[in-house]
């Protein structure tokens, strides 16, 4: 295999111009110019975090810093980590533009401990990151390091089940497309395309990822020491992650006629004691 990170990171580099251009998901203008505007990942995973005024948090792989730029608007004193060097410049700039104050760091998931300074309140982590992650282990390693004593670690994400699934037609007939569990081998991919429309191709189309079930992610976690507070399960999604969902008034997406078909996202948290 070849060296994932880099492989993935100049994938990564080459989404972000793709991402500005969509309205779909980022729209980092209208963020900047709108100083009460918090993401709608930022709202949702508000209502499971504590009072965020004051608290020291860190993002890991933070993306374009929209739901960490949110989490300053609601107090917090902000940390956005991610391996791309592009979307670290458009979060900085993000900052800068709407006046936020917030620090990003361009570095590897696994290497965020040498490359922050002190202990954070939160360790947050939000939707299509873990499969880009060989290992669960090492990743409540880093949370660990991270976190003061007494500290939380967040993360919401895709459900591992919903990323097996494929619904063939509007029926909502259940249709096992993939393997659940995963092995430590990573799969190659290749697209042009990202999961959001915009303007331009990705170059470096190549990328590596891996399946994690939802009992590699909770024992990555427990592993590490930490104590594990919340393992909630969702009927809804963020966007149709490869199925043809429906989208609720609310703006997330769900099997439309048997919601209580399959889960489609979870958030697991835990404390460093």
């Amino acid at each position: 295999m070849d060296d994932y990170i880099s492989t993935n990171r100049a994938n990564w580099d080459d989404r972000v111009p793709v991402h500005l251009s969509s309205k779909q998901a980022y729209n980092v203008d209208a963020f900047v110019a709108d100083p009460s505007m918090i993401s709608r990942t930022a709202r949702f995973d508000g209502e499971r975090l504590p009072d965020l005024s004051g608290k020291r948090v860190i993002h890991l792989m933070c993306h374009l810093g929209l739901d960490t730029l949110s989490f300053a608007r609601l107090g917090a004193e902000v940390t956005g980590l991610d391996f791309s060097g592009e979307s670290i410049e458009v979060a900085r700039d993000a900052a800068s533009r709407a006046e936020v104050d917030a620090e990003f760091v361009q570095s590897d998931v696994y290497s965020a401990r040498e490359a922050v300074e002190g202990e954070f309140d939160i360790v947050y982590m939000s939707f299509g990151v873990l499969n880009w992650l060989p290992d669960m282990v090492r990743l409540g390693g880093v949370a660990s390091s991270l976190l003061k004593p007494g500290g939380l670690f967040h993360l919401t994400e895709h459900h591992p089940f919903a990323m097996t699934l494929n619904i063939p037609s509007d029926s909502d007939e259940l249709l096992i497309a993939s393997d659940y569990f995963g092995t430590k081998e990573p799969e190659m991919k290749v697209s042009e395309d990202s999961y959001v429309t915009g303007e331009g191709k990705i170059a470096h189309s190549t990328t590596y990822q891996w399946q994690h079930s939802l009992s590699d992610v909770v024992t990555g976690v427990i592993s590490s020491g930490l104590r594990l507070t919340m393992l909630q399960e969702f009927q809804f999604g963020v966007f149709p992650t490869g199925q043809p969902l429906s989208r609720r008034e609310d703006g997330w997406w769900h099997y439309a006629k048997r919601p209580e078909f399959a889960p489609l996202m979870f958030t697991v948290q835990a404390v460093r004691d």
